[in-house]
């Protein structure tokens, strides 16, 4: 059996920047793809996941998971206000309209977003799986000190804007 992929209205070419770690980009190209063991698509394949998200009543959905859900979703608040990029009407569009702002963000339009995603999926499992609870600050915690040791282990490398935005959020 194989699971309905998301319609592709996105370059696929954005998912690997070099900025970001590959296992990322491969997690990235998943969730794009419809690729994730997701509660919906496990049910698919007749497979029974508590739909519930961990952290909240609210049904475990891609949507869910990644942008709307408490733990979550203060954190893509607070850097798109930091950095003037505006919410959407649901996740791949939040994605592709960071994506969009390449031009005056450079790298960080990739890497916010990959990084955000990631840590989503990462907290969560680790919720459902070992027990461990987590706090929406922590979670952005932990998704700025993943975007400075992006950063940091190739600072030489900075585009002057880049550091300018590095400093607006903090990281540097």
């Amino acid at each position: 059996m194989t699971l309905p992929s998301i319609p592709k209205h996105y370059d696929n070419r954005l998912l690997w920047h070099s900025r970001i770690p590959e296992k990322v980009s491969i997690f990235m190209w998943r969730l794009f793809n419809n690729a994730l063991p997701l509660p919906l698509n496990l049910q698919k394949m007749n497979i029974s996941l508590a739909p519930k998200c961990p952290f909240c009543p609210d049904v475990d959905t891609m949507e869910h998971i990644f942008w709307r859900c408490r733990m979550v979703y203060p954190t893509w608040q607070w850097f798109g206000r930091t950095l003037e990029v505006y919410d959407q009407t649901n996740l791949l569009e939040l994605v592709q309209h960071w994506w969009s702002r390449k031009s005056s963000l450079k790298s960080l339009a990739f890497s916010i977003p990959a990084a955000i995603c990631w840590f989503a999926w990462k907290t969560r499992n680790a919720a459902l799986f070992s027990g461990t609870c987590c706090r929406p600050d922590k979670f952005q915690w932990e998704v700025q000190i993943f975007l400075i040791s992006m950063y940091h282990m190739r600072a030489g490398k900075l585009l002057g804007i880049e550091s300018l935005l590095l400093r607006r959020l903090g990281l540097m």
